[in-house]
């Protein structure tokens, strides 16, 4: 590692054994972002494209169902940064215990971490983020996968980023273990009392700091990219964590590591919120344009169920409405919902079948599991579009 001088983030000084560690500054007074035209033109171009989104998802007879569904893909998606395999309809038989929860670390993992998102709907807005909160969350994070043994704890030890060699061969070594707690408080005083920066380069620098820290031992990319989700609601920039921003920066794995990185090396602060608001300006419209596609086929099978079902189109449209959150089911489950019969049950989704509104999965008579596959085709494809065979970047395997 070449020796460097020192960013608005920090700098790096050899210890004694010679190895280049990063030693943050306080950004708390320190920080400041040149906005010229370009950056001023990404930052209003990223604000427009999230305005839009948020009004278009008020739109929708329950935006709920429709996070929810986001939330799933920024849990699986931000998992699958970190090497996680784990897909959209893994991730909802695993919901319906129809995977064991204890064979698939992976599904533990993404499932952990679609919990810590959802805490944003439930917890109060304008409640600061702590640090012992935000240990909670990791530990919430961290809870019964491989890394539960570090959960829940400010890194005690040297850790580092590499492709898995000794810490000579690191492309980046964090600060030393003593300086995480001072560090991650002023970071989390900028994140709060942060007035002159627009909220989202705030999440931006918060980001990079973060990384920079890495106050765990493991979790450190998942629980960066959830303090961007806080900060852009606890702002009131979104009304729920409906970014999905981690497809855009899986789709530029490599670059959004680089850009990290000379944040630290080379002080290339503006050109990381650069690429962080195009990121914000591509998911928005991506996400806007879903939300158009879905209001319409949630329409049109609507429709379909009235004009096909006759009499059974009420409780019909009760079960549609379930499964907007619970995209796929099973008999017993449609039975539930509606206080029918299991044989009631079964010629309803039969109905619902041959109306188009169902596709059966299984291809059996028995323990047949049905999903509304046009709405759930939505977020699929997001899904398969990030092709977990991808390479990863360079520097994305936290060592210690």
């Amino acid at each position: 590692m070449v020796s460097r001088g020192f960013s608005r983030l920090g700098g790096y000084r050899r210890n004694a054994k010679g190895i280049p560690l990063f030693h943050t500054r306080k950004i708390t007074s320190n920080i400041e972002i040149e906005i010229d035209a370009e950056m001023a033109s990404a930052i209003e171009k990223a604000s427009h494209s999230v305005g839009k989104l948020v009004g278009s998802s008020q739109l929708l007879p329950n935006p709920e169902h429709f996070v929810y569904m986001y939330l799933r893909l920024e849990a699986l998606i931000s998992s699958r940064i970190e090497g996680t395999q784990a897909s959209l309809m893994d991730l909802l038989q695993y919901e319906q215990e129809r995977v064991e929860k204890e064979r698939d670390d992976d599904l533990v993992q993404v499932s952990n971490h679609l919990e810590i998102l959802q805490t944003l709907v439930s917890r109060k807005r304008r409640a600061p983020l702590g640090l012992d909160e935000l240990i909670k969350l990791h530990a919430q994070l961290m809870r019964d996968t491989r890394g539960h043994r570090a959960a829940g704890r400010l890194r005690h030890q040297q850790n580092w980023i590499g492709s898995g060699g000794p810490i000579e061969e690191a492309s980046f070594v964090p600060p030393p273990p003593g300086e995480v707690k001072p560090a991650m408080l002023d970071l989390l005083k900028f994140v709060h009392e942060e007035r002159d920066l627009p909220p989202l380069l705030v999440s931006a620098v918060a980001h990079a700091q973060f990384e920079t820290i890495h106050p765990f031992l493991d979790g450190n990319g998942r629980m960066g990219r959830f303090l961007i989700h806080y900060i852009l609601w606890q702002r009131s920039i979104v009304e729920q964590p409906i970014l999905y921003l981690s497809h855009y920066l899986r789709r530029r794995q490599a670059d959004y590591y680089t850009r990290l990185q000379a944040t630290r090396d080379n002080d290339e602060l503006e050109e990381w919120c650069l690429m962080f608001l195009e990121g914000v300006t591509d998911v928005a419209v991506e996400a806007l344009e879903r939300s158009r596609l879905v209001i319409a086929a949630k329409t049109e099978m609507e429709a379909a169920v009235r004009a096909d079902l006759g009499r059974r189109a009420g409780t019909a449209l009760q079960v549609l409405e379930r499964m907007y959150q619970q995209p796929v089911a099973d008999v017993r489950q449609i039975a539930e919902w509606t206080g029918m019969t299991a044989t009631s049950a079964n010629t309803l989704a039969a109905e619902l079948t041959k109306a188009g509104v169902f596709s059966e999965l299984t291809g059996q008579k028995r323990n047949r599991r049905f999903a509304i596959t046009r709405y759930l085709a939505f977020f699929t494809a997001l899904d398969e579009a990030d092709d977990p065979r991808a390479p990863r970047g360079g520097t994305g395997r936290t060592r210690r």
